[in-house]
């Protein structure tokens, strides 16, 4: 594993606000294999680079004599095997919008650590797949806590348990009535959410409620051979106007080493198409890039 960084920044300033945020102006650098993840106190593994949760003020309406404070996002970057309990929250925050954890990143020989308390799951990305590629596929998630403080901690080093193998190279695509075994690429997609704040001015801090969910970008690489069928799909849709009744449903599935087990699925409702475009690859072979829309998507 690649030894990487966690920057965790807090705001001198925000000492005078009263709430405790422990040794607040340090802005410590932890390595990697030095750290460890917990939700409401269960590990997290698979972790490979977090960084962000920084604190700020920002200025409120309600009472202009004190300033809200705020929390930048914390980024995490993780693969397959990240365990039961985040890929449940994760589930869960897709299906259900907002839903507050606790979350405490741990350098292994300190007794003290952030938590990241109310914490919500605003985005996860899932990355681009290639059926030519070599590499390890890893999620990102960005999660937007609600307030950030210290507290006490046992030191002790948490051993990563086994990683189920993922490469981006090993997925599945389909789309109903549509020939899809050959998909080739699936361009890196992100759910997310608005988390909205709401003012507080007697704690100065801001609470997060979820804004309406955005409608999801997903472009697939496909062999022009099986194009014909796509493109009638998408006549029919561009002229349509019920297109609701003319939306497909599909899944992304993503394999083991062996391409047959699945280790998740990506469940997608409401597709639809805005486009169908040529694409040279190499040795002049013709693909063409299909852009999609959809309205709803949830894991299994």
């Amino acid at each position: 594993m690649t030894k990487t960084t966690l920057w965790i920044t807090l705001a001198a300033a925000l000492t005078a606000t009263g709430v405790d945020y422990g040794h607040a102006g340090a802005e410590e650098p932890i390595a990697a294999s030095r750290f460890s993840i917990t939700i409401d106190g269960q590990p997290v593994a698979g972790v490979v680079n977090a960084s962000g949760a920084a604190i700020t003020t920002k200025p409120t309406t309600r009472i202009a004599t004190l300033a809200a404070i705020t929390h930048e996002p914390l980024n995490v970057e993780v693969g397959m095997g990240m365990g039961q309990e985040l890929w449940d929250w994760v589930k869960a925050s897709i299906d259900k919008g907002h839903v507050a954890r606790d979350l405490t990143i741990q350098d292994n020989d300190s007794v003290r650590a952030p938590l990241l308390a109310g914490a919500g799951i605003a985005a996860f990305t899932v990355p681009a797949l290639d059926g030519t590629s070599k590499d390890a596929g890893y999620f990102t998630l960005t999660i937007q806590p609600e307030a950030v403080r210290f507290v006490a901690v046992e030191p002790a080093a948490v051993a990563a348990p086994p990683q189920k193998t993922w490469l981006a190279s090993n997925f599945r695509f389909e789309l109903a009535g549509l020939p899809s075994k050959r998909v080739r690429k699936v361009d890196s997609f992100t759910w997310k959410q608005t988390l909205v704040h709401d003012e507080d001015g007697h704690l100065r801090l801001l609470h997060k409620k979820p804004a309406p969910l955005a409608i999801h970008r997903l472009v697939v690489t496909i062999p022009a051979a099986d194009g014909a069928a796509w493109r009638k799909w998408h006549k029919r849709f561009a002229a349509a106007d019920d297109k609701d009744a003319l939306e497909k449903t599909g899944s992304l599935i993503l394999l083991g080493p062996d391409m047959r087990e699945a280790l998740a699925t990506i469940d997608l409702k409401g597709v639809g198409v805005r486009s169908i475009e040529p694409v040279e690859a190499a040795k002049g072979t013709p693909y063409l890039k299909i852009e999609l829309y959809v309205e709803t998507i949830s894991l299994s």
